[in-house]
């Protein structure tokens, strides 16, 4: 986690910023722990109303002075190397609430194979927890396009939204508007 929140920092910041285009008063938002959702987090009104449901240890830590935002942690194992809360009672937690939106990052995106993550366990984990929320945002810089890690999270045409940076290539541009995928294009 250290070493990758680097990685393309100016991106992340631009995507968390154009994200917010997504997070509306009065949203229960699922925000999954990552490099770039950290960004999301961070960029969140602390004005609006929000309720934000999240596994990530950095992610809470943010929020501590938005007093409008309201947190509920997702409980279970700590897994500090990537700076989150895991196991099966994530996904036990996440079935008694009703979230509206789920945001989330992506270690690969490709049409064929659609949202693909690093971790074998992690990622079927998360392939449960989408399936949860019909409104599934997707924020990933440029160079998660084109690729395809470990495990697959979820098909392409199962995700409503990209948030994404000015450096993606347009033959993704294309491809959301092929499967009618809003995205945002995030400035600088």
């Amino acid at each position: 986690y250290d070493q990758r929140i680097g990685i393309f920092a100016n991106e992340k910041e631009s995507i968390g910023k154009a994200a917010q285009h997504y997070i509306d008063d009065g949203d229960i938002i699922v925000l999954l722990y990552g490099t770039t959702t950290i960004h999301v987090a961070r960029n969140i009104d602390p004005n609006k109303n929000v309720t934000l449901i999240t596994n990530g240890i950095d992610i809470l830590y943010e929020m501590r002075n938005k007093p409008n935002v309201k947190v509920i942690v997702l409980g279970g194992a700590v897994n500090y190397s990537n700076n989150c809360i895991e196991g099966k009672s994530v996904l036990t937690m996440l079935h008694d609430l009703n979230p509206s939106k789920i945001i989330l990052g992506a270690g690969g995106i490709t049409e064929k194979n659609g949202i693909t993550n690093y971790e074998f366990l992690g990622a079927t984990n998360v392939t449960d927890i989408v399936r949860l929320v019909d409104n599934r945002i997707i924020v990933a810089d440029h160079s998660k396009f084109g690729k395809d890690v470990l495990t697959n999270v979820m098909p392409i045409q199962d995700v409503a939204a990209f948030v994404t940076d000015s450096k993606i290539h347009s033959h993704f541009i294309d491809m959301f508007e092929k499967h009618s995928i809003d995205y945002k294009i995030a400035d600088g």
